[in-house]
């Protein structure tokens, strides 16, 4: 017969280390270690392997969308693009314009109101387009907080000014990812990747804290395909996190080699004078930027570490089921009759999306890309959206 005592002991210390394993998830998360496992892609860089992008290799179909040009829809830069029901969103930081085009590139509205009186906006720092319920989310930087336009560019809800200063975020159905790297306010361990609720009052999770002095990014460090899945990458990590309900799942993995920095010491030191003499003169490469993919590639560019130093910019377009990589230093996909960029700016099922920009063309160029497209085109002409298929 067990004693009594013994019985009520023993429930004791059982309910004592089930809360206390509680408490230690709860703090592992909230520390930054509470993060999801599973089996990430590994994507190996050799740099021997480097040569220019070809249109032949990869892709079988090629259109051309001249995207209109009048004075309400000049186009500076095409930081981010997202494809609407109806065409194409896109943001120029430069000029800090939300512009809206039908599918045949033909201009429909700008979203938001330039100004200072209410509701209108100064500065846009980042966007992002929610494709199950066409809205679109703006963050401005001053009010620090975040504007929602419906597509006919009606404001429908504006948040509380955030407690967390960000740079980049995307939301979620918990609220929004954000990228946040400053320490001041509420973040005063530094962490990278924080969920704040729908009002961006409150903390719910935290991960990846580094360093004020380690390397941190104004471009945006989320992406999300087109099954709404966000992604979650940052220049001083070499994983890209698959953003699942409240917790990051590494997704995939970039194996630099022996040129892969040394994270674990960098998360040791304590000043920049050390980072400085960690990453500098040892041939690093890593600043991971532009992730993007469709399940069958996978595209980010990334570039060398060295401090305070020229370094070399690389793009990597990578086949998910051939494991094979493309790695390119080329500005412009090669075997084409036009001077395309080689940077990925958007994909959407099996279709990449590429840009021409005319002002890098010459002479008769402009001629015959103007009958090619069925538009005049010139040096002061916006970008030409290339989409193309791949095989």
């Amino acid at each position: 017969m067990i004693k009594p005592n013994y019985m009520k002991n023993r429930l004791v210390e059982i309910y004592s280390y089930i809360l206390l394993i509680g408490l230690i998830l709860v703090s592992c998360q909230e520390r930054g270690v509470g993060v999801g496992t599973t089996n990430a892609i590994d994507i190996s860089i050799n740099l021997d392997l480097n040569k220019p992008l070809k249109y032949n290799d990869l892709f079988k179909s090629i259109q051309y969308i001249p995207l209109e040009t009048e004075s309400r829809s000049l186009i500076q830069s095409i930081d981010k693009l997202f494809v609407t029901d109806s065409g194409f969103l896109i943001f120029d930081s430069k000029q800090m314009n939300i512009l809206l085009f039908n599918k045949d590139g033909s201009f429909i509205r700008q979203i938001g109101q330039k100004g200072t009186g209410n509701n209108e906006y100064v500065y846009w720092n980042d966007i992002f387009f929610e494709k199950s319920t066409q809205l679109i989310y703006a963050h401005e930087r001053y009010q620090n907080r975040i504007y929602v336009y419906n597509l006919s560019g009606v404001l429908v809800n504006k948040t509380k000014k955030s407690r967390c200063s960000f740079s980049s975020f995307v939301k979620s159905r918990s609220g929004f990812w954000v990228y946040s790297c400053f320490k001041k306010p509420y973040n005063y361990d530094g962490y990278n990747l924080l969920l704040l609720d729908d009002s961006l009052q409150n903390v719910k999770a935290s991960f990846f804290p580094q360093k004020e002095f380690v390397n941190a990014t104004t471009l945006s460090t989320f992406f999300t395909d087109n099954n709404e899945n966000s992604y979650f990458f940052y220049p001083s990590g070499n994983k890209i996190f698959k953003l699942e309900q409240e917790v990051p799942i590494p997704y995939c993995k970039v194996d630099f080699g022996k040129h892969t920095l040394p994270y674990n010491n960098i998360l040791q030191i304590s000043n920049s004078a050390e980072y400085e003499n960690l990453v500098s003169n040892h041939n690093y490469l890593g600043d991971i930027k532009s992730f993007k993919t469709n399940g069958k590639f996978i595209y980010f560019s990334f570039c060398g570490t060295d401090y305070n130093k020229p370094v070399n910019n690389y793009n990597c377009l990578y086949n998910v089921s051939k494991d094979k990589t493309y790695l390119y230093e080329n500005p412009f996909i090669e075997s084409l009759k036009y001077p395309v960029s080689s940077m990925l700016l958007q994909v959407s099922g099996e279709l990449l999306i590429y840009a021409l920009y005319p002002i890098v063309l010459s002479g008769d160029s402009f001629t015959m890309l103007s009958k090619d497209v069925g538009k005049q085109i010139s040096e002061e002409s916006n970008p030409i959206l290339v989409i193309v298929k791949s095989k």
